[in-house]
């Protein structure tokens, strides 16, 4: 057995250490933090509108980061959520893992929208930046217009997330599937760089073949309150489907531990070459990505963002495995544990962030990077405090 893979492994009668696992998921958290904190600067996150005086610089800037972001980030999240579905509906049973998906994912929803949510609005109201609505509207209107105009934003992943455990459980009822995913794998031999990266590519390859003909009917920028962007739906469920097999067929042990040199230049490449293309379309003229189509220009960005999440995800994976999976020191346990809390709360914290950055003369990069500043540490600190709440943890 080679090194690079006898180094994951543990004892048969231990488990394997997934500290990365958490890990990565407080880095992900992090990363959709500053990316709302952007994207309520350039886009305008509900009710706030887009910062006004921005420039050309800062719009292109937050397209190669959003766009970057948008690509890999919620699809890596699909993904580490289907390495323990398997083995969390197996050892709880049908009955009481629906209960506990829909206490940690439905009920959550329900607090956002009748609490965070309102709360961010009314900030906003008495700040004097919501169009068509008086800073000194009374409260009790405030909180009818809210409901009136609330669309569901952030927790869409939630919303999608039950229903792809949902429907994972009533396939698990299946007698071959349950055989299928229960039975050991067939092959547990270390991949080499090469078969590693041809697996890749045949990621690529599917992700592109399914993903490209949804895109010609619905491209970016077709948004469905509870799903999100349907235009990377296909894309999240495939990556959810990846886990349960990655996790059924051990294929996170068996990639060389070291896999993340490559990956990274990978990485680096598709990057430049996806908003480079972008970039160049954009200024032709030829093929904004919000039309979608029957187009070469659609399938060679459908392809260069498929490529960009299947080696980017990786990356992120392969480098958390070999760095980032030592035990956690008690603090650092709690902001792991607080990361799905802030999640969930992060609206409340970035609108009033942005609200005070408004106020600041300075370029909306700056404005991006104070606001961040401001947002990260205090929606931890908000998460860790809610954490502290009897009980909580059966819904946090």
């Amino acid at each position: 057995m080679s090194q690079t893979y006898s180094a994951l492994s543990s004892p048969k009668d231990a488990k394997p250490r997934t500290f990365y696992i958490d890990n990565l998921r407080t880095f992900l958290t992090f990363i959709v933090i500053i990316h709302h904190c952007m994207y309520t600067l350039a886009a305008g996150w509900f009710p706030l509108p887009p910062y006004p005086n921005s420039d050309e610089a800062f719009a292109y800037i937050y397209l190669c980061f959003a766009g970057a972001n948008q690509a890999y980030f919620m699809s890596l999240f699909f993904f580490l959520a289907g390495l323990f579905v398997h083995r969390s509906l197996d050892r709880k049973g049908t009955g009481v893992f629906l209960l506990d998906r829909a206490l940690r994912l439905l009920v959550p929803i329900i607090f956002v929208y009748l609490l965070f949510s309102p709360l961010s609005y009314y900030l906003c109201v008495i700040a004097g930046r919501v169009p068509g609505v008086p800073a000194d509207t009374p409260g009790a209107d405030i909180w009818g217009i809210y409901f009136s105009a609330y669309r569901v934003d952030h927790t869409w992943f939630l919303h999608n997330l039950f229903i792809f455990s949902l429907t994972f459980a009533g396939f698990y009822r299946i007698p071959a599937i349950r055989r299928a995913l229960t039975s050991p794998p067939p092959k547990t031999d270390p991949l080499t760089h090469v078969s590693t990266f041809l697996l890749f590519l045949a990621c690529v390859g599917v992700l592109f073949a399914v993903t490209f003909p949804f895109r010609i009917a619905f491209p970016i920028g077709v948004w469905i309150p509870s799903l999100g962007q349907l235009a990377y739906l296909l894309g999240y469920i495939l990556s959810f489907s990846a886990g349960i097999a990655s996790q059924q067929r051990k294929i996170i042990d068996r990639i060389p531990m070291n896999a993340n040199r490559w990956l990274l230049p990978a990485m680096a490449i598709i990057f430049g070459a996806l908003f480079g293309f972008r970039g160049y379309m954009a200024l032709s003229g030829s093929y904004p990505l919000t039309e979608g189509g029957a187009n070469w220009q659609a399938a060679v960005d459908v392809l260069l963002e498929s490529a960009f999440l299947v080696f980017t995800s990786a990356f992120f994976v392969t480098f958390f495995r070999r760095y980032a999976n030592k035990e956690p020191s008690a603090w650092w346990k709690r902001v792991n544990e607080a990361s799905y809390t802030v999640y969930l709360i992060q609206q409340i914290v970035i609108l009033p962030a942005t609200l005070i950055v408004y106020y600041i003369p300075v370029h909306p990069i700056v404005l991006w990077i104070i606001s961040s500043a401001i947002s990260v540490p205090v929606v931890w600190l908000l998460a860790m405090a809610i954490k502290l709440i009897p009980k909580i943890d059966r819904i946090l």
